[in-house]
């Protein structure tokens, strides 16, 4: 069966490019199907990218992505049912029940969360209740292919190899600029990054993110090209006071390559001299920001790229905070789609 899969995944990379699925002769599939198919291909295309000697790795690479982004597109938001909507959330958000084997850091008082309405928050993002964690301190990952899974981790996490899984897990980093630096076909999935109220930012490269819970950092994510993030919570950010940190929920790195997806999530950004909840500068290609709520105490509230003929601004919630006049978005009405977004009062905002 392992010779199977393997040579399974080959074909998907067979003659110097990808191949498209196989399409059934007579009716489209289902959608449990196609997900089903997909999910097969990655475990393939991770395998594959593992093992396979250089001529082949970065084509394996490009099947492991390619993969990601076709069950992004074909699954629904994933976010947790709440138990019982939560009324306030700390710092160090992982439910009571989860257990580790040290005590957390003191926290700090708790701020108010989002409503359990389907939005991502405190019970729907980062460890799952109930998860056992296991101490493990920081550590750079050299081995492509590694799954770290129900860690909490004290320290930085720095991957340095392809395909790389890290989930149920918490990074808790207050010695470095990012608590957890990525490379190529990462998966983050039900994980806690906590900068501890230090500058810099929480996860920083190129990932797929799934129900990732960000708060205590200058800046909650900085992505480089062909990411995926989805029903994630990006909140609670640190504002350094010398030099005035410029806080970011997510930046978009100049230079970043699509495709890339921002889907239902909840980034808020109210630190005193905010810059923005999303920020995408200079020229890019590709970009779906959709269904997200998006609040800050900012210049703009989300800065869409300076140029793109392909980019896709649909259903969001944008909105201002009360301490400044909110300047919902810049740079938008050229992009490729711009419709349904709304402001803090269901308003429609004009392209």
């Amino acid at each position: 069966m392992i010779a199977l899969t393997v040579l399974g995944a080959l074909g998907l990379i067979a003659g110097g490019a990808l191949a498209a699925p196989s399409r059934p002769t007579t009716a489209f599939a289902s959608t449990s199907t196609q997900i089903t198919t997909a999910q097969n291909n990655l475990d393939n295309c991770r395998l594959l990218a593992a093992n396979s000697v250089s001529s082949q790795r970065d084509r394996a690479n490009a099947c492991v992505l390619d993969q990601t982004r076709i069950l992004a597109l074909l699954s629904p938001p994933t976010t947790r049912p709440p138990t019982s909507p939560p009324t306030s959330h700390s710092p160090t958000p992982t439910s009571p029940s989860t257990t580790t084997s040290s005590t957390p850091p003191t926290t700090t008082s708790p701020p108010t969360s989002p409503p359990s309405t389907g939005w991502p928050n405190a019970s729907n993002t980062g460890v799952p209740a109930g998860t056992s964690l296991i101490h493990t301190s920081g550590r750079t990952i050299t081995v492509a292919g590694t799954e770290v899974n129900g860690e909490d981790i004290d320290g930085c996490l720095t991957i340095k190899a392809d395909n790389v899984t890290v989930r149920n897990s918490r990074i808790r980093c207050d010695s470095e600029p990012i608590a957890a630096r990525v490379r190529t076909g990462v998966l983050i999935q039900d994980v806690e990054a906590d900068c501890m109220n230090n500058p810099g930012s929480g996860i920083v490269g190129n990932f797929t993110a799934y129900r990732v819970n960000i708060h205590g950092c200058e800046n909650g994510m900085s992505i480089d090209g062909h990411n995926i993030v989805k029903d994630s919570w990006i909140h609670d950010l640190f504002e350094r006071i010398s030099p005035v940190g410029h806080t970011d929920g997510i930046q978009v790195f100049v230079g970043a390559e699509g495709p890339m997806l921002i889907q239902h999530n909840w980034i808020e950004n109210l630190t005193p001299d905010a810059t923005s909840a999303i920020i995408a500068s200079a020229h890019f290609d590709l970009l779906a920001i959709t269904n997200n709520r998006l609040i800050a105490n900012a210049y703009y509230v989300l800065r869409c790229p300076t140029s793109g003929s392909t980019n896709t601004i649909m259903d969001n919630v944008i909105s201002g905070s009360i301490l400044k006049p909110p300047v919902q978005w810049l740079y938008c009405s050229d992009e490729a789609n711009v419709s349904g977004n709304v402001d803090g009062n269901g308003q429609p905002l004009a392209p």
